[in-house]
């Protein structure tokens, strides 16, 4: 049985918060592409990761830095992990909403939540978490980053 998801607005119109948990959610937009479709006009499965990093860019992005500006840093932050859970497809010109939080962290590693919704009906449609590795020129694992940790404290 899938949890409830309850959200309210919060004073910044890209920020709400889950009623059932208190946890503090960022909020972007886009629609469903003809090319993100398969020939039923349905996401094609794989295509809903696009959909988690253009939340977890637009997340960053509006915590006030950028993936390009960490990895200018020589810091990225690969995905070791990925779990997506399917309940409703997406279908072609829909728009739906990117729900996204920072999740939890430890020294290297830290997990970012998704929830994608459809915008109108608000119906659970794909959820999902990523794992990422914090590395320094994409090899070494290293400590999570100041902009991350940054980001992990905001929505705490």
């Amino acid at each position: 049985m899938r949890k409830k998801f309850t959200l309210k607005n919060t004073k910044d119109e890209n920020k709400f918060v889950q009623v059932e948990n208190n946890k503090l959610w960022y909020k972007t937009q886009t629609r469903v592409l003809y090319a993100d479709t398969d020939a039923a006009q349905v996401v094609y499965h794989a295509n809903y990761l696009r959909y988690f990093e253009t939340g977890r860019a637009e997340l960053i992005r509006d915590f006030g830095s950028s993936y390009k500006y960490i990895e200018e840093k020589n810091i990225y932050h690969p995905i070791v992990k990925i779990d997506v859970d399917y309940h409703y497809p997406a279908r072609y010109d829909e728009l739906i909403d990117i729900y996204v939080r920072p999740d939890k962290a430890d020294v290297v590693k830290f997990a970012i939540e998704y929830k994608i919704l459809n915008a109108e009906t608000k119906k659970l449609l794909v959820e999902g978490t990523s794992i990422h590795c914090c590395t320094i020129e994409g090899r070494k694992p290293c400590l999570i980053d100041d902009i991350t940790k940054g980001l992990f404290a905001a929505y705490q």
